[in-house]
C-alpha cells in the first residue's frame, strides 16, 4: 500500500511540480519504517525473537540520505522555485 501511494505521488503532483510532494514522499516512507521498526524491535525484544529490524533501520536511513542528497533540498531548489 506505501509502495502505491508513492507511486501516485510521484506521478500526480510531484511530475505537476507541487512542492509539498517533495516532502510527502519521503515523510511516507519514515513513517513506514518507522512502524516497521517499532514493531519489530518491540517483538525482538519482548520474544527474544530474531526479526529483521536491522534493515527497517536501514530503510529509514537510505531514506533521510536520499533525501538530504536530492536537488530540492538545498537553496538552489529554493531560489529556482522563487523565481518561476
Amino acid at each position: 500500500m506505501t509502495g502505491l501511494s508513492i507511486l501516485i505521488l510521484l506521478l500526480i503532483p510531484f511530475r505537476g511540480g507541487v512542492r509539498w510532494a517533495h516532502w510527502a514522499i519521503p515523510l511516507l516512507g519514515i513513517v513506514w519504517y518507522g512502524f516497521t521498526l517499532f514493531v519489530t524491535a518491540t517483538v525482538a525484544i519482548k520474544a527474544h525473537a530474531s526479526t529483521p529490524w536491522p534493515a527497517a533501520l536501514v530503510g529509514i536511513i537510505l531514506i533521510v540520505v536520499a533525501f538530504i542528497l536530492s536537488p530540492g533540498f538545498g537553496k538552489s531548489y529554493r531560489a529556482k522555485s522563487e523565481a518561476t
